[in-house]
């Protein structure tokens, strides 16, 4: 009986289909997370093991378990190459990862702060195309589709005046 439903809608098996792709996501990515748990474990106990014996474990070792430690840093810094910012007025050297840090995330910051116009204008630009395109959907519709293609248009239309709004304040009450 309920065969005979689902072979006269196939939609339905599109729609179960459509919300099946984020389940799948999400059980792939606790998975990879859980085999990514058991190499970290399992690094661990090599390294466990050697510091029982007293001995410090080869370099292949460590480059095995994840690079240049176990924390999985990746490939080893060039030391001898200038690093890409500059010590700060108090004598902090290169050694000083913390200030080297913040530093650089004071950089990130600054930089997405100085694109968010961009962003902005991106939304805006995307809901008055949409907003487009729905509108000349409904003129050319017939029927009920018609009058449902016109207030999505009027819903996107409103979205649009919301970003583009947002997108001129950003680009010119920037603090």
């Amino acid at each position: 009986m309920l065969l005979g439903y689902w072979d006269q809608n196939p939609i339905v098996i599109i729609i179960l289909a459509v919300m099946a792709i984020p389940l799948f996501g999400i059980a792939f990515g606790a998975w990879t997370t859980f085999l990514h748990f058991q190499h970290r474990r399992e690094a661990l106990e090599t390294l466990k093991i050697y510091a029982q014996q007293g001995k410090t474990p080869p370099p292949e070792v460590l480059e095995a378990l994840g690079g240049a430690g176990i924390g999985g840093a990746g490939p080893e810094v060039n030391v001898n190459v200038e690093p890409p910012w500059t010590p700060g007025l108090d004598g902090m050297g290169p050694s000083d990862r913390y200030a080297r840090r913040a530093e650089r995330y004071a950089w990130r910051t600054a930089r997405w702060r100085a694109r968010e116009p961009y962003r902005r204008w991106n939304g805006a630009v995307t809901l008055t195309a949409l907003t487009v395109g729905f509108g000349f959907a409904s003129q050319h519709a017939t029927g009920d589709a018609a009058n449902a293609f016109m207030l999505v248009a009027i819903i996107l239309g409103a979205c649009a005046v919301g970003a583009v709004i947002t997108a001129l304040l950003s680009t010119f009450l920037r603090p």
